[in-house]
């Protein structure tokens, strides 16, 4: 890109650089880092001053001291020639769109310090994704009124669809698998993107649509469910513009997915049924199988059993009849976790290798893990420790290979269950720890929730009541954060129950 070819926006930053003195507050918006880098280059290249850059921190509290320590070299080798432009980034990491207590926060801030902004003496250029600046103006009007310029820059289309392709394909699965971290950054590049897709052409619309997915999936992966759900609205909103019955069903469906995560089971069946209704006008088959198998596991989530096989075995006749092994294998899996829950081992298990034989014959490592795995849990429940142990490894060794983290944090807990059962707190304890580091790390709440749950019994079982106390109480707030409420009350019950003995 050249300045010379470039649009007029450009050219007025330009203009209004090249004669700023003194302190001056300007505004650049561009969504995207990496073109936002390419922009400051060539601007870089064409003022003809000095340019001092400062990445404000993720893990700041407040933007100010590390613009301030920047400038009074604390972080410069070289003192900053007077006549410098501070060119500043990472504002959109302290004021995030999911977490509003915290955007809050750094917009008292920057109310609060815009007279220490002025004695910086210099001209500071703020680069930020468009959905900030209703933040900026509404909620740091006193910082925001002194700005001289803003300057907007929408991505080109090449770049814009580039961006779009990278951040919304693959699976969840796979996307469910990635660190914290990059899911943050992920989310904020999303975020960011649908403001480059405004319009209710069918083009725009489109491109929200795979973008909202994908935010919803992550919020999802996340725990972040108040988040997944509004994503997943707008998501809804958008598929009706399109008239996309198939895209309104898969809506409909992760909504329902979200308040299952919540412990709302009504709300749950309310939104997976209306996805059942449109699958069914539309002949979906393969949405009847994954709608069918989802209200499978709300009944067997709520101990109703006999429904859940009413589901299933539906889910599983579309899935034979559509040749969807991949499918088969998940609810032959899901199958087989009723019969467990029911005590009828020799039924779980033949299902359970059910799931093998297709897992083995189409290569589905992730599955087979998922399947060593539940047969463990079944030898545990059994008492067979020896050879829940065997199948529990089986199932790490698989998800060590394929890096699925969320498995190993899964199969890491229930090792910790066998030891328990045998007995050997330490070793217990050592597997709930790793699993808990892994869950944390993946920001899967529920499951930390699970995970010091049953620390807390290791700990009771031990006579340790401090940690007892702490492990069930780290539980109840995880809990309450999720709003499960039944799970709270229980893990109060369990508090009262140490505190009194």
């Amino acid at each position: 890109m050249q300045i010379a070819n470039c649009d007029f926006e450009a050219l007025r930053m330009l203009r209004a650089l090249r004669r700023a003195k003194g302190f001056a507050l300007y505004f650049a918006v561009c969504n995207v880092p990496v073109y936002r880098a390419e922009l400051m280059e060539e601007i870089r290249r064409n003022l003809r001053r000095p340019i001092v850059e400062v990445a404000i921190p993720s893990d700041a509290d407040d933007p100010y001291p590390p613009i301030e320590e920047a400038l009074n070299g604390r972080t410069n080798s070289h003192p900053v020639p007077e006549d410098a432009i501070v060119f500043i980034y990472g504002l959109e990491h302290l004021i995030p769109s999911a977490d509003l207590e915290r955007a809050r926060r750094t917009l008292s801030h920057l109310n609060r310090k815009r007279s220490a902004y002025r004695r910086l003496g210099r001209p500071l250029v703020f680069w930020i994704p468009l959905y900030l600046i209703p933040f900026l103006a509404g909620e740091a009007p006193d910082f925001w009124d002194w700005h001289s310029g803003l300057y907007e820059f929408p991505l080109p289309e090449p770049v814009r669809g580039e961006v779009l392709t990278r951040l919304t394909e693959g699976d969840y699965r796979t996307a469910s698998a990635l660190p914290v971290e990059e899911k943050m950054e992920q989310i904020r590049l999303l975020e960011s993107l649908l403001d480059e897709y405004r319009g209710d052409d069918i083009p725009s619309l489109r491109a929200r649509k795979e973008t909202l997915r994908r935010l919803g999936e992550f919020y999802y992966s996340l725990g972040e469910y108040d988040a997944a759900l509004k994503s997943f609205r707008e998501l809804l909103s958008v598929t009706e513009k399109l008239g996309d019955r198939a895209g309104l069903a898969e809506s409909y469906n992760n909504i329902g997915l979200i308040y299952k995560a919540q412990g709302d089971y009504e709300l749950a069946l309310e939104y997976h049924r209306k996805a059942l209704a449109i699958r069914k006008e539309i002949g979906d088959r393969m949405g009847l199988a994954e709608s069918y198998n989802n209200i499978g596991a709300i009944y067997y989530a709520q101990g109703n059993y006999e429904w859940a096989l009413e589901y299933y075995e539906k889910a599983l006749a579309i899935r034979e009849e559509n040749g969807d092994r991949m499918g088969l294998s998940t609810t032959y899996n899901n199958v087989g976790e009723v019969y467990r829950a029911q005590g009828d081992y020799g039924q779980a298990l033949e299902y359970y290798r059910k799931a093998l034989a297709i897992q083995e014959e189409i290569g589905d490592r992730a599955g087979l893990a998922t399947t060593y795995n539940n047969i463990g849990e079944v030898y545990r429940t059994q008492g067979d420790y020896e050879r829940a142990l065997e199948y529990h490894r089986k199932a790490l060794v698989i998800r060590e290979e394929v890096g699925d983290r969320a498995g190993l944090a899964v199969t890491y807990n229930n090792i910790g269950l066998v030891y328990r059962a045998q007995g050997d707190y330490e070793q217990a304890l050592r597997y709930y720890e790793k699993a808990l580091k892994l869950f944390e790390i993946l920001g899967m709440r529920l499951e930390m929730a699970v995970t010091y749950h049953n620390m807390g019994l290791v700990a009771l079982a031990q006579g340790d009541r401090e940690r007892t106390s702490e492990w069930f109480r780290q539980s109840r707030d995880l809990y309450r954060e999720l709003r499960l409420e039944h799970e709270v009350v229980e893990e109060e019950k369990m508090m009262e129950r140490v505190s009194g003995s």
